[in-house]
Parts: structure tokens; C-alpha cells; sequence
């Protein structure tokens, strides 16, 4: 009697059980202190593997930190040697003084003996803040001072049911970290506000220097202001008339459209179509010394959804978008020669294609002067932010975590 042994079938279960069981490697993030030498990311095997070696490339990619500037570029490879699990990539970081928070990531590729998981590490590399022109929604750091970086404000509608229950809504604001997270949703501060009033945006409206806070009315849309001065005032006013002029013109953005030191609001007139800039209710009237821009006459097809400052000058620019193609329309404000104007520049990308993407907030997350965009899904709700420099993305990055408590509501 012969016995016949299937060597290569029983090679090839082998084979295939060891690819169903492959390990997987992932490598993490690195938030690095003002004047670190080195950024330390760890990659790690999720099991150990006995008996070969695993290997993984891994190389450098910019965001908004640049390679010679900000990091040394590397491209190399690590070898987990048997039943190793950890090793660490060290990227050096040019300790010079810079603007804000910059951000590089880590990329790992090609494994052998292994799968990749998490193949994109995140540095965000902090340099010391200048003199530069204060953050749009800078609410603080830690709870404590503004920390040069813009905030994220969420508008919650909540149920009260106890004598401790504070009434009405409430509007949380969330410290930005890095790519503009919040991470473990760690709120900074919790303001209660009476029902049937939305915290539209935090920003300077008197121009003292203290935040103050625009205010919405649901029923209506008529618009309120909280002027801060010394001392924080949080709550809004009691609900206004109810007849509104229903051709009036909504907010839908802030910022210093004139150069006198204080925030202002940009409105727009659905049926005409105009653009107009006015100041915020309850504060002086306009400076005429310092005159706003001309109304702004749009597109047919085009609305206007920002005023984010993406030339980096410290002024409110307007960006377009085209209802049905998504092309964008970016117009710079220049407050030079014989007044205050919009000129047409460039945009990049030149589009966002689908309606289901609405941009809704800006600032500046990264702290680097230039102003940042949130963008919703309103299908999933799921928000993306990109990170500009100037009128350039220069990456993109879903917010985390994905389920955020109640509305979006700035700042803008």
C-alpha cells in the first residue's frame, strides 16, 4: 500500500490560515510641546509573530508643516525582529520660532509578514506665538487664557427635569487640538441660555478686546448682542417682537470689513442677491472715518457661505459657492487705495461637488494666521475640516470623535 501526502495543498491551507491570522501594524500621533528636538511616534504589532521578521517603510508627508522647515524628511524602514511588538520612529524637528501649530504625519507602507492598520501617524508641532491678529473664536486654553487657536461652539437643545437642571438650551464650546478635535468631547465652558434663543458666534463686536456673543432667535431670526466688557455677560435678552421684515437680510458671517478694530456682520438678501455689511446690534454705529465695502452684487447661481480669512491679512474675505456645480468664487478684501474692496483670487481646490457638504464654521485651528474650514454632511453628519494656508488646502482631516452633542454653530 502507497500512501500519498498532499505537500503542496497542505502548504497552501497553512499559507492561507497564517493570511486570515496576520498581524496588523498601526503607528500613533505625536502633540509635541514649543521647542521639542524630536518627534516620537510608536508602531506597534497588535500580536506578537514568532520565527520571522516583520518589516514596514515608513516616510514623511507634509500638511501644514513642511520638510526643511518645520521637520527633517525621512524615508526608511523598521524591522520588528521575533515576537517584538513596539518600535518608534524619531523624526527630528527644527526647534526655530514659528507661527501657531503646524502638522506633518508619518506614513507607513508595504509590510511584509504583517497588515496595516492605522497607517497615518499625525505630528503637530507647536511653535511660539507672535504678535499676530487674535483667533476668531478664541474662547481658551484649558478653561483658562485664549490659547491662540479657534474654538468649535455646539448649539444643545436639553431636558430639564430636576430643581439642580439648568433651563433652556445650552451652547458648549471645544478646545481645538491640532487638526481642530476635541478630544473626549472635554469642553471648556457651558453656557445655559433661555429656550428659543441660538448662540450664533463669539467675536469682538465692540472692539475692546473681550469676546462678546451674537445671539439668534429662533422664531423670528432676529439678531441680539451681548457686550462683554470686563465681565462676562452670557445670557441673551428676552425673546424679541415677533414680526420681522421677511425680505430683510441674514447674517451669515463676521469680521472686520471696515479696519476699525471691531467685528462685523455680513448679511445676504436672497432675492436681490447683495451682500451687505453692517454692525452688530447694540454697539456704535459705523465709524464713517473707516466706511464699509460697497454691497457685493453675486453670481447667478452663487451664494455666499463664509467670510473666513484665508489670505492671512487678518481681514474677512468672501468665499462663494455654486449651487449646482460647487465651484468656488474666493473675493479677498483689501482695505488700500480709495477704500475698502474685493478683489477675485484663486481658490484651491477649485470645488466641492455635492450638496450634501455645507460649510459650517471657520477660524483658525491650527493657529498657523490663516483661517481654516468645517465642513458638515448633512446626510451623516460626519464633519471634515481643512487646514489652509492661504487660499490652499493643504490637507483635510474628519473631525473626532464622529457623534458631537447637539448643533454646529460656529465660529463664523
Amino acid at each position: 500500500m502507497r500512501t500519498r501526502i498532499l505537500v503542496g495543498t497542505l502548504t497552501a491551507l497553512a499559507v492561507a490560515l497564517s493570511s486570515a491570522h496576520a498581524a496588523s501594524l498601526s503607528i500613533g500621533d505625536a502633540q509635541l510641546s514649543t521647542g521639542s528636538p524630536t518627534a516620537s511616534l510608536t508602531v506597534t504589532l497588535n500580536e506578537a509573530v514568532i520565527g520571522r521578521n516583520v518589516t514596514v517603510n515608513y516616510t514623511t508627508t507634509a500638511c501644514t508643516a513642511f520638510a526643511g522647515v518645520d521637520y527633517t524628511q525621512q524615508s526608511n524602514q523598521l524591522t520588528f525582529t521575533s515576537g517584538q511588538m513596539y518600535r518608534t520612529v524619531d523624526i527630528p524637528l527644527n526647534t526655530a520660532p514659528g507661527v501657531g501649530t503646524r502638522e506633518f504625519r508619518v506614513v507607513l507602507s508595504n509590510p511584509t509578514h504583517a497588515t496595516l492598520g492605522t497607517s497615518s501617524g499625525r505630528v503637530w508641532v507647536r511653535h511660539a506665538l507672535g504678535a499676530r491678529v487674535p483667533a476668531r473664536g478664541d474662547y481658551a486654553g484649558n478653561g483658562a487664557a485664549p490659547d491662540g487657536r479657534s474654538d468649535l461652539v455646539f448649539h444643545e437643545q436639553i431636558e430639564c427635569g430636576g430643581p439642580t437642571c439648568e433651563p433652556g438650551d445650552r451652547d458648549r464650546t471645544c478646545p481645538t487640538s491640532g487638526t481642530g478635535t476635541c478630544p473626549g468631547q472635554n469642553f471648556t465652558s457651558t453656557l445655559y441660555t433661555p429656550n428659543g434663543w441660538t448662540l450664533l458666534t463669539p467675536s469682538d463686536f465692540d472692539g475692546n478686546g473681550v469676546r462678546d456673543l451674537l445671539w439668534q432667535y429662533d422664531g423670528t431670526h432676529e439678531l441680539a448682542t451681548r457686550l462683554a466688557g470686563q465681565a462676562q455677560v452670557e445670557t441673551p435678552p428676552a425673546a424679541p417682537p415677533v414680526t420681522v421684515d421677511p425680505n430683510a437680510p441674514e447674517f451669515f458671517g463676521t469680521g472686520d470689513f471696515n479696519g476699525d478694530g471691531r467685528a462685523d456682520l455680513a448679511r445676504w438678501n436672497a432675492t436681490t442677491r447683495v451682500v451687505s455689511f453692517a454692525v452688530a446690534p447694540g454697539t456704535p454705529p459705523e465709524d464713517h472715518a473707516h466706511p464699509f465695502p460697497q454691497p457685493v452684487v453675486g453670481t447667478p447661481g452663487s451664494t455666499p457661505i463664509g467670510t473666513a480669512d484665508l489670505s492671512g491679512d487678518g481681514l474677512p474675505d468672501l468665499l462663494w459657492r455654486n449651487d449646482g456645480s460647487g465651484q468656488f468664487r474666493l473675493q479677498v478684501l483689501s482695505l488700500g487705495g480709495t477704500g475698502p474692496a474685493f478683489v477675485d483670487q484663486a481658490m484651491q481646490p477649485t470645488l466641492l461637488a455635492g450638496q450634501f457638504w455645507q460649510l459650517q464654521a471657520w477660524g483658525d485651528f491650527d493657529g498657523n494666521g490663516t483661517e481654516d474650514l468645517v465642513w458638515q454632511n448633512s446626510a451623516s453628519t460626519k464633519m471634515v475640516v481643512w487646514l489652509m494656508d492661504h487660499n490652499v488646502r493643504i490637507c483635510g482631516d474628519f473631525l473626532s470623535p464622529d457623534s458631537w452633542p447637539g448643533e454646529l454653530v460656529g465660529p463664523r
